[in-house]
């Protein structure tokens, strides 16, 4: 794990965020699912989540996190087997692709798929 540093002009681009990850992840489940926004939200609503279209709007956009209870509600919802990693998959990104952590910590996407595969 590396310490993220400012980049100037002509530099790589700035890393995707751990949010960011998850959010297009989500929405790619949602739409393979023939799901919108607020069908989404209304499934998750009867299986215990409090959601609504745009709790789901600002989870695929990465502006809001996914907590741990609501993935394991949102498993159930989507009724798929290991969402844990269908939300990880970094599927379309280079092995040095960077995704942002955390604030200031960046992993490669190889670290991140070992540590997301355990």
């Amino acid at each position: 794990m590396k310490e993220h540093t400012e980049r100037g002009k002509g530099d790589r681009m700035k890393p995707r965020t751990y949010r960011n990850v998850i959010g297009t992840n989500l929405r790619q489940l949602r739409q393979q699912q023939g799901l919108r926004q607020d069908d989404l939200a209304n499934l998750g609503r009867a299986n215990g989540l409090d959601w609504t279209r745009a709790t789901v709007a600002a989870i695929e956009l990465g502006r809001r996190s996914l907590a741990g209870d609501e993935e394991m509600l949102l498993q159930a919802t989507l009724d798929v087997p290991d969402l844990h990693k269908e939300l990880r998959a970094t599927d379309g990104l280079g092995e040095d692709d960077e995704i942002e952590i955390g604030d200031g910590y960046i992993l490669t996407t190889a670290e991140w798929r070992s540590l997301a595969n355990g």
